[in-house]
């Protein structure tokens, strides 16, 4: 269902960025060292990482512009504007597209991307102190931790890689404003989602209406640049309250066949809905908040 609301990716204000050349060349001390490991440090603090090669600097999207680019001041690859960029083990190979990514930034005038350098060989106690460093930065421009990532069990030829994932009960953000909420950390189906209230912070220094939500497993809501809902996804759903938008389903209306929902504001502003579930019955109480419904089979 998240997908009829929003194909953002998540947000991640850190790039690490590696020589491709020189991590495949066993004759290179950057040798399998690609920078997965600092990645991991960043999302176990709850700020994730894009892990990016160099030679990324000539490559072009499919409508021919460039991949990297200056947006706002910020150094931008794709759709995300980084707070900082962590420059993995340069080499002199690469020497040509390290410097193109620096002239980018010079070419902003004053670049307010955070450009920084980490020797390869550097030592655990060093990784750890830029780290430090940089989740500070984050902290201090206002960027908001997302719930911080878990260990998984991937393992690297190399015993200095490392790599995390999402917790099963965690918070994220994504680019275009959504925010979701998962929990599944006692069943694979899902646990209970309750909020009473809740005040999201947002970008900018701004906050969500209050927000309460009874629901299982999943949940996730689109905010505006003023606070105010635009789209919502629920896994069986129970209720929602965010600003004057509402509602409250009964046990009968629910019975034994849950419902599963998303809503959205169109470019009229009208809400339209997708609501899922083994049979095609809308409760009454969705059908009076959105007049607009489709339907999906659950199977």
């Amino acid at each position: 269902m998240l997908n009829l609301v929003s194909n953002a990716q998540i947000d991640s204000p850190v790039a690490v960025v590696f020589g491709r050349f020189a991590a495949s060349n066993p004759l290179r001390p950057e040798y399998k060292t690609v920078g997965c490991d600092i990645c991991d440090r960043f999302s176990t603090r709850g700020y994730p990482a894009d892990l990016i090669p160099i030679d990324e600097m000539s490559s072009r999207s499919p409508d021919g512009k460039p991949r990297w680019s200056v947006d706002d001041g910020f150094l931008r690859y794709g759709a995300q504007k980084y707070q900082v960029v962590v420059l993995n083990g340069e080499s002199e190979a690469e020497k040509d597209d390290y410097d193109a990514l620096r002239r980018l930034a010079d070419s902003a005038g004053e670049c307010k991307t955070k450009i920084v350098s980490i020797l390869p060989q550097a030592t655990d106690e060093e990784k750890t102190a830029l780290v430090g460093e940089i989740a500070a930065t984050l902290k201090e421009r206002g960027i908001i931790a997302q719930t911080p990532w878990v260990s998984d069990d991937y393992v690297f030829s190399s015993d200095v890689e490392k790599s995390s994932r999402p917790a099963r009960k965690s918070v994220s953000r994504f680019l275009d404003g959504l925010v979701l909420w998962i929990a599944a950390e006692e069943s694979d189906f899902g646990d209970p989602i309750v909020l009473n209230d809740e005040i999201v912070p947002l970008k900018g220094g701004k906050s969500s209406q209050p927000v309460s939500v009874e629901a299982n497993g999943v949940f996730a809501a689109r905010f505006d640049e003023n606070g105010n809902l635009t789209a919502l996804v629920a896994s069986e759903l129970k209720s929602f309250q965010i600003g004057d938008f509402g509602v409250a389903l009964s046990d009968d209306e629910i019975g034994d066949d849950p419902v599963d929902v998303a809503v959205w504001k169109d470019e009229k502003g009208e809400w339209r809905g997708v609501f899922q579930r083994c049979e095609n019955a809308l409760p009454e109480a969705l059908e009076s908040a959105v007049s607009d419904w489709l339907y999906l089979q659950r199977r």
